[in-house]
């Protein structure tokens, strides 16, 4: 598997670190060569939502990112995502 590093050059802080964790997601599922579509009948959630997740728009819901996270066995430390969070305020 190649590694592949992404920074958000996103200006709103908070859009960064969605940005950042969608496209994290975005690998877990290429890298599974999984469509959009095969998630979203996994996960109970329309591919449209899981698009607006991966891509870190305002669009994206909490509760498909937990779903994503879940689906992925992807580790979320939500105590830094939470400072930096807060350090966009």
């Amino acid at each position: 598997m190649i590694e592949v590093k992404y920074f958000s050059d996103a200006a709103n802080p908070q859009r960064a670190v969605l940005r950042n964790l969608g496209f994290q997601l975005l690998m877990r599922r290429y890298h599974k060569r999984e469509t959009q579509r095969s998630v979203a009948r996994k996960i109970g959630f329309p591919a449209a939502e899981i698009d607006a997740v991966e891509v870190g728009s305002g669009a994206g819901h909490l509760a498909v990112l937990v779903a994503l996270c879940y689906y992925y066995q992807q580790v979320v430390d939500f105590d830094n995502l939470q400072k930096s969070w807060q350090l966009a305020d």
